[in-house]
């Protein structure tokens, strides 16, 4: 056992880590979206619009009409789901001069890609779940996602108002269920600063309630998501918006019985004119329609998303957040199979490491010999390099000889050598980290 103990508190994000027994980016805010579901004996709608909305540098929420933004996607053969709030996270360094911000791309994702990631690893699993086990187990996928990169928007300068902003989800998982019933799927996270095992105040994702599922019945039923006064004030006063003639129309229907006989198309129709209606009070809500029609016995269909790129799954990543309650973990440092690593205070020493693609912020390097392999990395301000912690070069630096340069400026270049490491350095145990 080593006489320097590491760590600490491991964060894996990988979507099969929290499977239940389940180019740049704009950040999409909670500004801006609005989903709305309406259902009854003909079957299911799910009305969303394509408006994209961003944070501009001054704190101000712009829209992008000629950007639409996917905000509906297909889960299964009979379900679809559907997120109002942050759609796409990029992440930026605040600190650094906007020509600067960009940190690793690989951490750029959509929410959606998330969920897509989510489901394929219950396909793989061969263990269909029901739409409540579903839900608990995005809400650990996307919990787990958030409070992570929360706490490095925190870092990175991003202010508490803009983080309680970006972080709130409304996600509907919408179509029929195991039972065979048609449901309404609810999960809704948000962000907190709480403290943490290490005594400090961090950045925790949450529940806002419960994850819950509500079975579509006879009588029409609408719900919706995102920006939707408006759209509940129609629902809740009808006779105010009664100069549109669908509305009048609405209005006879549940008098007849309860909207129970309205046609999927009245409902498409219903869902847009909710859309419009909003649009007029909150530019952030507009664009083409997002559709998808639900009935028993048939594949779902979808208008409106012929144009989007495939959505991309998320890159796995895993965070080493030292605390002041070392855990032993052994002497090498392994971030399994996941592409990045992030590295927060903590205190390397001795042995070496392969950086491969990593964020190292306000950690210690005492005596370490770095191997720059041609990884993304990121090397903060904040790190302590002492000792004659040195670099070497893997011929894999051609790939980004700028950050091998910058590398160079920080560690020993001149006594860390140049050519791939020895097959025997390689052997050796790696650094051990400590709090």
């Amino acid at each position: 056992m080593a006489s320097h103990k590491w760590l600490i508190l491991i964060i894996v994000v990988l979507v099969l880590g929290v499977l239940p027994s389940c180019g740049h980016e704009l950040r999409g805010p909670t500004h801006g979206t609005l989903i709305t579901v309406l259902g009854n004996k003909q079957g299911i709608v799910v009305v969303a619009d394509s408006m994209r909305s961003y944070v501009d540098n001054a704190g101000r929420v712009q829209q992008m009409p000629t950007f639409p933004a996917q905000k509906l996607m297909l889960y299964d053969k009979s379900t679809v789901c559907a997120t109002a709030g942050i759609l796409t996270y990029g992440a930026v360094n605040k600190k650094k001069p906007i020509s600067d911000r960009q940190i690793l791309p690989q951490l750029n994702l959509q929410i959606l890609g998330i969920v897509q990631a989510y489901r394929d690893a219950v396909r793989q699993s061969g263990q269909p779940q029901p739409m409540i086990e579903t839900l608990r187990g995005l809400s650990g996928a996307l919990r787990g996602r958030f409070t992570i990169l929360a706490n490095l928007d925190d870092y990175f300068g991003h202010g508490a108002s803009e983080i309680v902003l970006d972080y709130y989800l409304q996600l509907r998982l919408v179509g029929f269920d195991l039972d065979g019933e048609p449901k309404i799927g609810s999960l809704n996270l948000l962000v907190v600063r709480e403290q943490w095992p290490d005594g400090r105040v961090h950045w925790t994702a949450k529940e806002n309630e419960p994850p819950d599922t509500e079975t579509v019945h006879d009588v029409l039923i609408v719900r919706s998501a995102g920006i939707d006064a408006v759209e509940k004030e129609m629902l809740s006063h009808p006779n105010r918006f009664a100069n549109a003639t669908l509305m009048q129309d609405y209005i006879k229907a549940q008098a007849k019985d309860g909207a129970a006989s309205v046609s999927i198309e009245f409902m498409k129709k219903l869902g847009h004119l909710f859309k419009l209606q909003t649009g007029y009070e909150e530019a952030s809500v507009g664009g083409a329609d997002q559709i998808a029609v639900i009935t028993r016995g048939k594949d779902v269909e979808l208008e409106g998303l012929d144009s989007f790129q495939p959505i991309r799954n998320p890159v796995a990543f895993v965070k080493f957040l030292c605390s002041s309650t070392p855990l032993v973990m052994g002497d090498t440092i392994a971030t399994g199979d996941s592409p990045i690593a992030i590295f927060q205070s903590c205190t390397f020493i001795g042995g070496q490491f392969v950086m491969g693609s990593s964020l190292f912020l306000h950690c210690t390097f005492n005596n370490v010999q770095m191997i720059y392999d041609g990884g993304d990395v990121l090397l903060e301000e904040d790190n302590t390099i002492s000792n004659g912690s040195r670099l070497r070069l893997s011929p894999g630096w051609r790939r980004r000889p700028d950050l091998a340069a910058k590398l160079m400026t920080r560690f020993d270049f001149m006594h860390g050598g140049t050519g791939r490491p020895h097959p025997d350095d390689l052997s050796q145990p790696g650094p051990t980290v400590q709090p």
